[in-house]
């Protein structure tokens, strides 16, 4: 009998094909961020603020404040982000997990990201534990900024303000488990005789030229206000006359 199919013996098998393993993708600190967005706030910052941008990096937690006038300005931050935090170190952004927002999954923001090789990552809609970095930087930087409020009577409108000086404080303070995110960044626990409570009184020193020249015996103090911290270690941002100004020879009350 003629057969209508060969002998199986004549099939050759196919070799079997290897998984590949799921590798575990590392990163080194300041290379992965999570970030997210909150507002309207009420009543608007003197500057005409209304949203903010927060931002974590994983493997730090140092934390990045950026105020908003509208959403649609989220590039902003994102920029601000990485010529304050990361270019200065060297460093590169390789992720950024987001939620699901219009000003963060389209438009410019998305083209930026791919310009620059940041791989991108979304939390699923309504699941907010997803991001949950973000959320709570969000939380201790709010929180903080409204203790930081209520605490000297200082006026809603300066929340910005108040926001900044929590994150700067939040990146020098150690956690029970490990260093402070700045002594992770840099490698060295940073001072902290600087820090000084917000809204403070002080009397800031007035340059020759801004004095009067006719009056010899006329103060060279000004009264003013402690707003928060600068970028440099010398220097602190303070409010004299509804005017931010920084200055180094600055008094406290």
């Amino acid at each position: 009998k003629t057969r209508a199919f060969p002998p199986r013996s004549q099939f050759k098998r196919r070799p079997a094909q290897k998984q590949p393993l799921a590798v575990a993708v590392t990163f080194q600190p300041l290379e992965a961020w999570h970030m997210d967005m909150f507002g309207p706030v009420t009543p608007l910052s003197p500057a005409k603020h209304a949203h903010a941008c927060v931002a974590v990096c994983r493997m730090t937690g140092m934390m990045h404040f950026h105020p908003l006038r509208d959403k649609s300005r989220a590039l902003d931050a994102l920029k601000n982000l990485r010529e304050l935090h990361i270019m200065p170190h060297g460093r590169k952004m390789r992720m950024l997990r987001t939620d699901n927002a219009p000003e963060f999954r389209y438009g410019v923001f998305s083209q930026y990201c791919r310009m620059h090789g940041i791989r991108r990552e979304f939390s699923t809609p309504g699941v907010h534990s997803e991001n949950g970095r973000a959320e709570k930087a969000i939380r201790d930087i709010v929180t903080s900024a409204r203790c930081l409020l209520a605490c000297m009577n200082a006026p809603m409108t300066h929340w910005v303000s108040a926001c900044y000086a929590a994150a700067h404080v939040h990146a020098l303070l150690p956690r029970a488990t490990r260093p402070s995110p700045m002594c992770m960044t840099h490698g060295f626990q940073p001072s902290i005789k600087h820090l000084r409570v917000f809204w403070s009184p002080i009397f800031v020193y007035q340059r020759p030229h801004e004095r009067f020249k006719s009056h010899r015996f006329k103060p060279v103090t000004m009264p003013g206000r402690f707003y928060g911290y600068t970028t440099s270690a010398t220097q602190y941002k303070v409010l004299v006359n509804d005017r931010v100004c920084h200055r180094k020879t600055v008094i406290f009350n």
